[in-house]
């Protein structure tokens, strides 16, 4: 381990130096400047901390549990100082309090690797290294790498349901595809598509992964975004096309609407760019969002809101916060350099509604449909830890709802609903299930 000492390379317009509460507040550790980069903290009533200089490009920043991650490809010209540094967010908030520099743990990775991204599952890190084609498994405990995998085409964005880990692999022109790896033999389990250029994926709450492929805007056959969805347990998979070429995606449950939203920040084209969103499940547009509404090349959700981050190649870039359902949008912060990536963290919170806010969440599942398929009526169950609200609506295929099947408070425990089914057309429906927040889909098969 060693402990950076390194000077601060100011790149930030505003600089706040407040007290060890900074953290109290949530808000989003942010990396901004491909050249002298920084770690900063920005909150959501716009207070912004620097926290570190970094190495000479840092791609990604993570929160896992109590620990910040921050990815470092190294230096371009020399391939030196690809390095993964991490710390406690105690110690971030010490370092804030005595106006030093954290003391980070240090992993070095091989040189020339341009390591991209990084995930933590069960007391290891897996670390993308693009240049090197391989994922890098490391044990935390020593700081060791234990297992490589090799022979990936330019591997980028993970995400992982707990169980396999998806991995972008984004081909830099060919061999493009998306995979998905058993952890622990580190071996591919699953070709899940090969495409053009996927860059990033995410995961929601009933194990279906969605990964985004940006296509291609150079060439003399300019290619358009994509976005493919792929259940494992079943095999099943659906895609649909995307304007533009998007660079990031971002995985959103919002209160104010019906089942999940995919936001797509539209930077990667390196034109004007502007936010979209879809449906997670039934992809259709949401036609809500302003036209003005720009950026994303940074993605973090949190508080019922997503924070976007813009690269301004010429001129400063910003981070803000908005509302799910659009209707506020709030600038947090401005900066000289390009705003990186952004790692959304809730706060240790400083209020007496923020202790009450750390009781354990309910936790809710939605089990099976039984039968499924079926030719009439089937059943669906769910179980809560404790009584909620909560809502299940019927969907097509197309994405329109059909009609509410539940709405209302639920004891502990599990319930069952019946589906009747004799006005429906064979085919494939959705069941969404909305509660406190978060959202569980069960797919339903008809057959007459």
């Amino acid at each position: 381990m060693q402990r950076l000492f390194a000077s601060f390379v100011l790149a930030l317009i505003v600089v706040s130096f407040s007290s060890a509460t900074v953290l109290d507040e949530a808000g989003v550790f942010a990396v901004t400047g491909y050249s002298n980069p920084s770690l900063s903290y920005v909150t959501t009533n716009g207070d912004i901390t620097l926290i570190d200089a970094l190495g000479s490009v840092a791609n990604s920043v993570r929160v896992f549990e109590d620990t910040v991650y921050v990815v470092h490809s190294g230096d371009y010209t020399t391939g030196e100082g690809a390095e993964v540094w991490y710390t406690t967010l105690e110690n971030i908030e010490a370092a804030i309090a005595g106006n030093t520099s954290p003391d980070w743990t240090i992993i070095e990775l091989p040189a020339w690797s341009n390591p991209w991204d990084v995930l933590v599952l069960e007391g290891y890190a897996f670390v993308t290294l693009t240049s090197s084609g391989s994922l890098f498994k490391i044990d935390l405990s020593t700081g060791e790498a234990v297992d490589t995998l090799t022979g990936l085409n330019a591997p980028e964005g993970m995400s992982t349901d707990g169980t396999l880990i998806c991995v972008a692999e984004s081909g830099w022109g060919s061999g493009a595809q998306a995979v998905l790896v058993n952890p622990e033999t580190m071996m591919v389990d699953t070709i899940v598509l090969t495409g053009d250029n996927p860059q990033w994926s995410v995961v929601d709450t009933t194990g279906v992964f969605t990964i985004l492929c940006s296509g291609r805007s150079w060439g003399d056959e300019p290619v358009g975004g994509s976005v493919y969805r792929y259940d494992p347990e079943d095999g099943d998979s659906t895609s649909f096309t995307v304007a533009g070429n998007p660079g990031q995606i971002a995985l959103v449950y919002p209160e104010c609407c019906q089942g999940p939203k995919l936001v797509l920040g539209d930077e990667y084209a390196y034109t004007t760019p502007n936010i979209s969103a879809y449906d997670a499940v039934m992809f259709v547009e949401d036609t809500e969002v302003p036209d003005t509404l720009v950026g994303g090349n940074a993605l973090a959700t949190g508080l019922n809101g997503i924070f976007i981050g813009n690269a301004n190649y010429a001129g400063d870039s910003w981070i803000k916060w908005c509302s799910y359902d659009w209707s506020e949008v709030t600038l947090l912060g401005t900066f000289t350099g390009e705003v990186v990536s952004l790692g959304f963290f809730e706060g240790f919170g400083g209020s007496d509604v923020a202790e009450s806010s750390k009781e354990l969440p309910s936790t809710i599942t939605l089990e099976p449909a039984w039968p499924n398929p079926f030719n009439s009526t089937t059943r669906l169950s769910f179980t809560l830890s404790r009584a909620a609200d909560v809502r299940i609506d019927l969907y097509s295929v197309e994405g329109r709802l059909v009609r509410t099947l539940a709405n209302g408070t639920y004891t502990a425990g599990t319930s069952t609903i019946a589906i009747q089914a004799e006005d429906l057309a064979s085919g494939t429906w959705f069941a969404v299930l909305t509660s406190e927040g978060r959202t569980l889909t069960q797919k339903l098969v008809l057959v007459r």
